[in-house]
């Protein structure tokens, strides 16, 4: 039993971690830009767009916003929501 379940572990997070990228590819290669909202605002220069490009970490390859976000997330640390204005994880926790 015990071999079983060691086993089952052992394929259990390369498979977790194997669907963790291909949706996170999807995402990230999906048409349209997160920044797209602020490129209708006309008091927005793209100045400021780059800077908050920049500071979302929207300017750098593809593997490395993977890396960092795998690391959050095990971390726990799921960022914020943009509509209550609060940790991710606590309005998971809430349910």
């Amino acid at each position: 039993m015990t071999k079983y379940l060691i086993y089952r572990l052992l394929t259990f997070i390369p498979t977790l971690i194997a669907i963790s990228i291909v949706i996170f590819t999807i995402l990230a290669l999906a048409l349209g830009d997160p920044m797209g909202e602020f490129a209708l605002n006309p008091s927005i220069t793209a100045e400021v767009r780059g800077n908050i490009r920049k500071s979302f970490g929207l300017d750098q390859p593809i593997y490395i916003r993977y890396i960092k976000w795998f690391t959050s997330f095990i971390r726990g640390d799921m960022g914020y929501s943009f509509t209550s204005c609060s940790p991710v994880i606590a309005l998971i926790l809430q349910f």
